[in-house]
């Protein structure tokens, strides 16, 4: 009886000791398997062209905590299939195509069997803009009035004027609350020379998530159409 409970004693020790070990190293290799994947995208809609252009990237850290290249199973942009290319220390896909506006954008990826999706990316346009009297005054400044929702924390909005030298003059905000008519000062447009000149404007939006196992950065930009405008002093 007594050789049967030290028998009993020594595989539950075993056991004991084997189990945690097993179940550290599975851990491991589930972490190994899905690995430390960093995600940069990028979104951009040209008004003047209806153009979308959109780009992502995969790379994950080795065991030497450098980047390289993942490449995919299948990466979708809106549903249809992109190409990709090793570039640097990443893998690239692009999509670049003329279509009208979509409010969402979809980026999908599948790695070995599993299809994921990233978290939609909204981009939010600027339906119109124009400056007083179409009229830019080197003394005087002059106001711009957008329509376009209220920017959030993580969004800027650039303003460039041109004149006929492609001499550029860029003003940026980063909060206006409720506001959509600003003052441009004088000062910020004194590069500029008298003539004929151009404007637009660009809204910028910074992303950055991450999860279990991926980091996503992405940035997002919405160009309106250009207009003609009148440098004056």
């Amino acid at each position: 009886m007594r050789s049967i409970l030290l028998f009993t004693y020594s595989i539950l020790a075993i056991l004991i000791l084997v189990l945690p070990n097993f179940g550290c190293e599975s851990a491991a290799k589930e972490r190994t398997k899905k690995g430390n994947i960093a995600i940069q995208y990028y979104v951009r809609y040209l008004q003047e062209k209806q153009q979308v252009k959109a780009t992502i990237s995969f790379s994950e850290l080795d065991s030497l905590k450098k980047n390289k290249p993942k490449p995919m199973t299948e990466v979708l942009f809106q549903s249809k299939a992109l190409s990709g290319k090793k570039n640097k220390d990443t893998f690239l896909y692009q999509y670049s195509n003329n279509e009208d506006f979509a409010n969402d954008y979809i980026f999908q990826y599948q790695l070995e069997d599993q299809l994921f999706s990233l978290p939609k990316v909204k981009l939010n346009p600027i339906t119109d803009f124009s400056v007083e009297g179409g009229k830019v005054s080197k003394t005087l400044g002059t106001t711009l009035t957008f329509q376009s929702a209220r920017l959030q924390p993580n969004e800027q909005l650039l303003v460039f004027f041109n004149d006929v030298y492609n001499k550029t003059a860029t003003v940026t905000f980063n909060d206006l609350a409720e506001e959509k008519t600003v003052d441009i000062r004088s000062e910020q447009l004194l590069s500029l020379t008298v003539g004929k000149g151009t404007l637009y404007l660009v809204r910028q939006q910074s992303l950055q998530e991450a999860d279990d196992s991926n980091q996503f950065l992405g940035r997002t930009e919405f160009y309106t159409k250009v207009k003609n405008i009148e440098i004056v002093d």
